[in-house]
């Protein structure tokens, strides 16, 4: 048996249906039957008439999410957000994310994942249709299938962080050095969310647990959508998804389920570029002079909300990936995700996923770039994988450093399979929990993951959050596992002993009582319980 410890709308066994409603377009036709929670629960014949249903219900729900979306994946935002729109097109622009696009969508996506995403996009187009009041910017239709895999180009690397290096080499400095010595990876700071699969030697009733904890924002478009995905042909999946997005992302079918949390290995390189001083478009390769692909863009915004405006802005390429020409340096980028469009394929995949190993199939895809990943199936198998399109690096060098550009052999173009990735199945311990943390501490010390065992260049995280190092400690605690103390775990809100900000409080308590104020606020300190109830004056102080 498979428990999953969700919020109270997902935990319906016989559903109790509201609303029903079947929908049709030319090509695709599908039902919405909603439960007493407003859950949309979807069949088509086909996949692609499940994910028409799917995108028409999610309008229904959140067409403004989806349309104020549009804009960011088009590379459009400044018309519709002014300057800090602009910038965001200049990424778009930049990334060649469209040229990718325009050149590559019908030779790379197989006709089933196309027909897929143009069902999905179809959806929404129907809704405006039957709605056509809903569209406050109709001049943005009709929503495309390479709209919805835009959505994905951009949103995964914005996820394991993309963004930051390239941020810094705006700077007036350049914001790190050339790499010359052997790797040495520095700590990166873990954000996100939770995720925990218990097995059944580790629980009361002998029930596989999984309990799905995701940290996202309550409202936007990166806020969870819950659904139920059903089809003729194998989908029968429910959990939650972004808007925009045309499968489940957490979740679970009659035989599994899976969370997912945000890792950060090191999947950015930035490449200093030596650049020739009698010819500022060309830099040194092997020994020779190469032509940069230099061209201008043309951003469109409207300033003040009305006026409309256009700037020109270079856009660099060499053979590395996309350029930026600074004060300080000229500098190429490859990251993980490059050009990288097959990631609906891969949670399509996930998705219909009938067993354990169809599972592992799918995440062997390697088309998502990055995302910790913890499973739990009822019969009793649990899994954790610290996944990544992690890049087959040269050895010897600091890869967390900047690089030097005049060398073919750093430029890498093969991904790690994931089977080399950091990941336990089924350890003895009979539990794993991941929480952000190092991918080598995520069960009992004794079934953890190696360093050893994977790539040594892999900018693997390296520190523990309180959220990781209190859920282990708590299953040191405990012994059979039962639902309540699940619950428990899940609803946690204290800080460990051992959590490294403790130390700092603990200087704290020790200083001298100048005054009364200042002794009160010490006594109460000192006698914190670290936990973060809302009427716990300790946490709030």
């Amino acid at each position: 048996m498979l428990k999953c410890l969700r919020p109270l709308s997902m935990t319906l066994v016989v559903l109790v249906l509201s609303t029903s409603q079947t929908l049709s377009a030319e090509s695709f036709e599908a039902s919405i039957e909603r439960d007493q929670y407003g859950v949309p629960h979807i069949y088509g014949a086909t996949d692609a008439d499940a994910a028409f249903g799917l995108a028409y219900a999610q309008a229904e729900d959140a067409w403004p999410i989806m349309e104020g979306s549009l804009p960011f994946f088009r590379g459009s935002a400044g018309l519709y957000e002014g300057r800090e729109g602009a910038q965001s097109d200049y990424l778009v622009k930049w990334l060649d994310l469209w040229g990718t696009l325009d050149r590559d969508y019908e030779q790379v996506l197989s006709p089933e994942i196309r027909r897929y995403v143009e069902a999905f996009a179809e959806g929404f187009n129907a809704f405006i249709r039957d709605n056509p009041s809903e569209a406050k910017h109709p001049e943005l239709l009709p929503i495309t299938g390479k709209d919805i895999i835009a959505g994905h180009m951009l949103r995964h690397p914005l996820f394991y962080g993309f963004d930051g290096p390239v941020l810094e080499l705006f700077g007036e400095e350049r914001p790190n050095t050339v790499s010359k010595a052997p790797y040495n990876p520095k700590p990166k700071d873990p954000i996100g969310s939770n995720a925990t699969a218990i097995a059944p030697s580790r629980t009361e009733d002998g029930s596989t647990y999984l309990i799905i904890n995701s940290h996202q924002p309550l409202t936007g478009p990166v806020a969870w959508y819950e659904a139920h995905l059903q089809s003729g042909e194998g989908l029968d999946v429910m959990g939650g998804l972004f808007p925009g997005a045309p499968t489940i992302g957490v979740g679970f079918t009659k035989e599994h389920g899976w969370g997912a949390t945000v890792n950060k290995p090191d999947l950015v390189d930035i490449y200093v570029l030596e650049m020739n001083p009698d010819d500022p478009n060309q830099y040194r390769l092997d020994g020779e002079w190469q032509n940069l692909e230099v061209s201008k863009v043309k951003l469109k915004l409207k300033l003040w909300g009305f006026f409309p405006w256009s700037v020109s802005r270079e856009v660099l390429r060499s053979v590395h990936g996309p350029a930026l020409r600074t004060d300080h340096g000229v500098y190429a980028i490859r990251y993980a995700g490059m050009d990288e469009m097959k990631q609906v394929e891969q949670w399509l995949a996930m998705n219909k996923a009938k067993n354990f190993e169809e599972w592992q199939a799918a995440i062997a895809l390697n088309y998502i770039q990055s995302f910790n990943f913890v499973y739990a199936n009822r019969h009793g198998d649990i899994h954790f994988i610290h996944n990544a399109q992690l890049p087959m690096r040269a050895p010897n060098w600091q890869w967390d450093q900047y690089l030097p550009g005049d060398r073919s052999d750093l430029i890498w173009d093969a991904y790690h399979p994931t089977s080399s990735l950091p990941q336990v199945t089924n350890p003895s311990s009979g539990f794993v929990h991941s929480a952000n943390q190092t991918p080598f501490n995520i069960t009992a010390a004794s079934d953890n993951p190696r360093q050893r065992d994977v790539p040594a260049n892999g900018g693997w995280q390296t520190r523990m959050t309180n959220r990781a190092t209190r859920g282990l400690e708590l299953f040191e605690d405990f012994g059979e596992i039962s639902f309540d103390e699940a619950w428990q775990l899940k609803h946690d809100n204290s800080y460990s002993i051992n959590y490294r900000g403790i130390a700092f409080l603990q200087q704290v308590t020790s200083l001298p009582k100048t005054s009364d104020r200042i002794a009160e606020a010490i006594d109460i300190l000192s006698n914190w319980d670290r936990a973060t109830d809302k009427d716990n004056r300790g946490a709030a102080l």
